[in-house]
């Protein structure tokens, strides 16, 4: 134990040793890990992964001691092929319980260049069915640039002998899947998107990504509700999009009212409520705002009621809250005989006394369908609620 805790403490001084010297102006430099994946550890269905990487090169002083050698990491990935040569880009950590890790904040394939290196990733388990003699076959007609060639023209493995239509068609298929989920989720990190964010948006629309960022990134905030509106927002305007653009004034009315609404309590808003909380957010005012409820109500994400506007998602909240609470008091009541007894022997076994509001309330809330039980802190509403439970 002391040993380990010794270690532990030793790299953290390494740690901030390094930071002290590398970062005296208080910048943060970029460091990165390329290495093989080796194993996954742990992973989740959302893509987080703990994992082993084989160093092959870095420019992290912290991890120099370790090229040739295994590393821990942690991070969220698209995904990760076993014996396949990776670019993570992060920081080195001390764990508290697992000590030295590297946590990846973005991460590339490097695809493998030399004829080896090649014929692995040919012949590993991604592409079923291919061995390492039709891997070499391939490479050897097709040369180190095989995966390019493979990709741009369909016709390039035509030439293979021994090679069934089947089999071309499923390496063609897969590289370009490999390659399209790679290059997206690069695409999407430099746009500023997290990892974990990039592996959702592009598990969302696969091959429409790119369509979906260039014709209307706010309509994102639809299908994902764990992306920000005020980071989408942030990175649409990054990107150039006009401030006035049509589906971002939209987007801002609805993160605004869903802002006021969580701070308030408010369920519904006035126009006017509504041009405040906008002109709140974007600083300026939207001369033709009755254009954009209309389009808002036309699309099904605002409901007005007389002068009044709704989230359609309250909305709908509200009525089913209506009609649940409707249907519960039309419904007869029920008399319980000796509740007092039952009470009472209740009391008993578990050793507490209930005062005459706290048994009113009991009998109450067990013989009605629906009963409010209200009072300030310490007023017994928890032990009596856990007994109508």
């Amino acid at each position: 134990m002391f040993k380990t805790h010794f270690f532990m403490f030793k790299a953290l001084k390494v740690v901030s040793l390094y930071k002290i010297l590398y970062n005296i102006d208080g910048g943060k430099m970029e460091t990165y890990v390329k290495g093989i994946f080796k194993r996954s550890i742990f992973s989740t269905d959302k893509g987080y992964i703990v994992g082993i990487m084989k160093v092959k090169e870095t420019n992290d002083k912290e991890i120099e001691m370790y090229i040739d050698k295994t590393i821990s990491f942690t991070g969220y990935f698209h995904e990760l092929e076993v014996d396949e040569m990776y670019k993570f880009v992060g920081e080195s950590t001390i764990h508290p319980k697992y000590g030295f890790q590297y946590s990846v904040s973005s991460y590339e394939r490097i695809k493998p260049s030399d004829k080896e290196g090649i014929i692995l990733f040919l012949s590993s388990d991604l592409f079923k069915g291919i061995g390492e003699k039709m891997a070499t076959k391939i490479v050897e007609k097709l040369g180190n640039n095989a995966i390019d060639r493979i990709i741009s023209d369909e016709n390039a493995l035509d030439s293979i002998k021994g090679l069934t239509k089947e089999k071309k068609l499923m390496i063609i298929d897969t590289l370009k899947k490999y390659e399209e989920s790679n290059t997206m989720i690069v695409y999407l990190t430099d746009l500023g998107f997290s990892v974990k964010e990039s592996l959702i948006i592009y598990n969302t629309y696969k091959s429409n990504t790119i369509n979906i960022i260039d014709h209307n990134i706010y309509s994102i905030l639809d299908e994902i509700e764990d992306i920000s509106f005020l980071k989408l927002d942030k990175i649409a305007l990054k990107m150039g999009i006009d401030k006035d653009f049509n589906e971002r004034i939209k987007a801002s009315i609805l993160y605004t009212l869903k802002n006021r609404s969580f701070n308030t309590g408010d369920t519904y808003f006035t126009k006017e409520e509504i041009i405040d909380s906008l002109y709140g957010y974007l600083r300026y005012e939207i001369d033709n705002i009755d254009e954009y409820l209309y389009e808002l109500r036309e699309e099904d994400k605002l409901v007005k009621e007389g002068e009044d506007y709704y989230l359609t998602s309250i909305y709908d909240s509200e009525r089913c809250v209506l009609h649940k609470v409707t249907t519960l008091l039309r419904k007869n009541t029920k008399k319980i005989d000796k509740l007092d007894y039952y009470i009472e022997e209740l009391e008993k076994d578990n050793n507490i006394v209930y005062n005459e509001k706290q048994k009113e309330a009991i009998k109450r809330a067990i013989e009605n369908n629906i009963f409010i039980i209200t009072g300030g802190p310490g007023t017994g509403k928890s032990a009596t609620s856990l007994v109508v439970k």
